[in-house]
């Protein structure tokens, strides 16, 4: 059994794990940091997924603390392959197992229906944050783009990157010269795709730069994290021949370029969760500056790879 791994991000020091990872076997879920309002501390929970073993599907949702695991919310539906942003200290947990229904999950609090989501959206997608008041998603198969209107809990139709796979991950940066709102989308082949939001004209896409054979065939089962300043974008799934390391990418819209960190992981994982934790919730060594923290849960599983290659240049 693997551990829940505390992986510092931005020096060289070491953090205490959390023990062994009851979880593991437990894929596609989803997950992010919940308000515990008994508590009143951020606490990372995670929801649904699918066992290994049994292939049976999980529609509880368990927090992870270092004390352990436990459940502590339960989703109206089982759900597999979903995607999930914090809203107001909630998890919005959207689609997984071809669902196109959604649920606000609180710890201890009764599962609450959300807005219907798009069909496009029902498996495999991808959810991020753009701000407070608007979150983007982007569809698996055919690249169909939403806008999320948070306060109003509509989707508003987007362009679509120009890519020729499946869009398997996605993420969100600001530009840290011009301070844009920056939507990373990766298709399974390693092409970055980047488009800077326009709260009036939407998206345009860029291509580039060509696919990168270091994520190849990776981003399927990969995940990627935004770091707490939204500053980076952090890369962290199996490789064949390094199966620990992690990349980064941050800096301007024409920088979106995957760069190899010092850091990595203690075990080769794939389709598991990622979640920045805060550092009230680490033991690190001291130091005079913030600790970031991922926790990595569930492992392995095989890559498919298809024969297609999109052809692109850097704008």
């Amino acid at each position: 059994m693997s551990n829940i791994t505390i992986t510092n991000v931005g020096r060289n020091i070491t953090c205490q794990n959390w023990g062994t990872d009851p979880l593991q076997g437990l894929r596609w879920s989803t997950g992010g940091i919940v308000l515990d309002h008994d508590s009143g501390k951020p606490t990372p929970v995670v929801c649904g997924g699918r066992w290994d073993k049994n292939k049976t599907e999980e529609n509880k949702c368990y927090a992870i603390r270092p004390s352990g695991v436990e459940v502590v919310a339960e989703m109206k539906t089982p759900r597999y392959g979903a995607a999930s942003i914090v809203v107001n200290g909630s998890l919005l947990v959207t689609g997984g197992s071809s669902l196109n229904t959604t649920e606000m999950i609180s710890i201890s609090v009764p599962s609450i229906p959300g807005p219907p989501l798009k069909p496009s959206l029902f498996f495999g997608h991808c959810f991020v944050k753009l701000n407070q008041s608007h979150a983007v998603a982007i569809a698996e198969f055919g690249g169909d783009v939403y806008l999320y209107d948070i306060a109003n809990q509509t989707w508003l139709p987007l362009a679509s990157p120009p890519s020729r796979s499946n869009i398997d991950l996605c993420g969100h940066l600001v530009d840290s010269t011009l301070f844009d709102d920056i939507v990373i989308a990766i298709d399974m082949f390693g092409t970055v795709y980047h488009a800077v939001f326009d709260p009036v004209d939407g998206f345009t896409w860029n291509c580039g730069p060509q696919p990168d054979f270091r994520i190849a065939y990776r981003a399927k089962g990969a995940r990627v994290v935004t770091s707490s300043n939204d500053r980076k974008l952090f890369f962290i799934g199996l490789n064949e021949e390094n199966p620990t390391e992690m990349y980064q990418m941050g800096g301007t819209r024409r920088e979106c370029i995957w760069q190899p960190m010092i850091e990595s992981v203690d075990f080769a994982r794939e389709d598991f969760v990622a979640i920045i934790v805060p550092d009230e919730l680490t033991e690190c060594t001291t130091s005079p500056l913030d600790i970031l923290g991922i926790v990595l849960l569930a492992l392995f599983v095989a890559i498919m790879v298809l024969p297609c290659l999109c052809d692109c240049r850097f704008l």
